[in-house]
């Protein structure tokens, strides 16, 4: 994501929905800050739905370091973040 300017916001996918679609191909969905900015304009990784959970937290997270990434999967039931 291009933090150059502005914090940036991205929401993942219903988990049901991209284990049915990807789970046979083992897709990992990737966040990365492309402009090496993300301690001044972090990027927030949204949940679709409040009450999915990511790396077993009902929160979303945040990338705050310079080139900082995330590689996300799903068990179709909640994310989980790497």
């Amino acid at each position: 994501m291009d933090t150059s300017a502005t914090a940036c916001d991205i929401t993942l996918p219903d988990p049901v929905t991209a284990f049915s679609t990807f789970a046979s191909a083992s897709w990992t969905l990737v966040v990365q800050d492309e402009a090496n900015n993300a301690v001044v304009n972090n990027i927030t990784v949204k949940r679709l739905d409040p009450a999915t959970k990511i790396n077993n937290q009902a929160a979303d997270i945040m990338i705050s370091t310079n080139s900082g990434r995330l590689s996300f999967y799903t068990n179709g039931t909640d994310w989980f973040a790497a």
